[in-house]
């Protein structure tokens, strides 16, 4: 049996109060999660290691599995809640224990109190390798 996981890590500048409403979030979350209620937000959550006294990181490795959809959505609504004009990026990789061909890729979501932006590498990939088959297919057609 394969293991899959998704893996991320992003920092944000955030004060005492604004961390304590995250954490707060994340414990109704694993609650709502473990009811089957909603997605999984399995990340570690609290001081930059930097030592910073207003930084706050975000970080799944391993074996956690974490929905990159509801951390976007958290991340979404603090900026709305606390009116922040942070534009923040989470990039993150999909891996797995062992060869499968759907296990790696990963994607990017740019977060900010105005909404959230998706992109995932297997869509884009597959986006573009159908233009360029298309485009490969006229050249061809245009020779013969």
């Amino acid at each position: 049996m394969a293991d899959y996981f998704t893996e991320f890590s992003i920092v944000m500048d955030m004060s005492e109060s604004e961390k304590r409403w995250i954490d707060r979030f994340l414990v109704l979350g694993k609650a709502l999660a473990d009811e089957s209620i909603c997605e999984t937000i399995a990340v570690k959550f609290g001081e930059s290691r930097s030592g910073a006294d207003h930084e706050a990181w975000f970080h799944s490795f391993g074996y956690q599995q974490s929905s990159v959809n509801a951390l976007s959505e958290l991340l979404h609504r603090f900026l709305i809640k606390f009116d922040r004009d942070d534009v923040v990026i989470l990039q993150w990789a999909n891996t797995c224990s062992k060869p499968r061909v759907d296990a790696f890729g990963g994607g990017a979501a740019v977060i900010s109190r105005l909404g959230i932006h998706f992109i995932n590498t297997a869509v884009w990939a597959d986006e573009v390798s159908q233009k360029v088959g298309r485009k490969l297919a006229m050249e061809r057609a245009v020779h013969i």
